[in-house]
């Protein structure tokens, strides 16, 4: 009979959550930060491709929302914060406008 280390506190929390063991810790620390909002919209986007990949605008088009990208989000210096700050901002629009301003936030 193997028995093991026992687990630590922190341990028994993170092998009860169905997910990879650092993105639940981020969350669990998250809680305990009161910053749960935000890593919850971090750990959503680790499964998915990144919001800000090229559109279909053509080089011009391209060049320009790669600056309007930069000039956004370009001083967080974090992928993580940036789509964290995205994600705000698009939730603000879709408050203010409707579809219509979330169509155009993600345009």
């Amino acid at each position: 009979k193997d028995e093991g280390l026992p687990l630590t506190p922190l341990g028994f929390h993170l092998a009860h959550m169905p997910m990879d063991v650092r993105t639940a810790k981020m969350l669990l620390y998250g809680a305990l930060m009161r910053c749960l909002g935000p890593m919850l919209t971090i750990a959503a986007s680790l499964s998915q491709k990144s919001p800000f990949t090229r559109g279909f605008g053509g080089k011009g088009r391209e060049d320009q929302l790669r600056q309007e990208r930069l000039d956004a989000f370009g001083a967080l210096r974090s992928d993580h914060l940036s789509v964290v700050m995205a994600f705000d901002g698009w939730e603000a629009s879709r408050a203010k406008g409707g579809r219509e301003a979330e169509r155009a936030y993600c345009d």
